[in-house]
This record gives C-alpha cells, structure tokens and sequence, in this order.
C-alpha cells in the first residue's frame, strides 16, 4: 500500500470549507486519480458544512 495523492480541506469558518493542495504522483496521472480524491473532499466537507471553494493554482 502506498499514497499516490493527497488533497486538504481547510476549514475558514462554520459554513465554509475550502480545498487545497491536490497532488497526485506524476508516475499515475491521467488515470483519474485526483478526480476521485475531489469527489471523495467533497463527500467529506459536505458532512460538516454546507459550501466547498475548490482552490487551483
């Protein structure tokens, strides 16, 4: 086992949450791989407050 991603929510107050840092390993891109960990942020996020802010740089 071992991470191919990471991705963090930051939490700015009780009613938003913003996500930041999506990495994938560069070896596994174009697979889908941070598509699934966005998804998998926002069903996480979603539980606790009601507005996600994705963040790209």
């Amino acid at each position: 086992m071992e991470a191919v991603g990471t991705a963090r929510i930051r939490y700015l107050d009780d009613k938003t949450a913003k996500t930041e840092r999506l990495a994938v390993l560069s070896t596994i891109r174009e697979q889908s791989i941070g598509k699934k960990i966005i998804e998998n942020v926002l069903v996480i996020a979603k539980q606790h407050i009601p507005e996600v802010v994705i963040h790209a740089q």
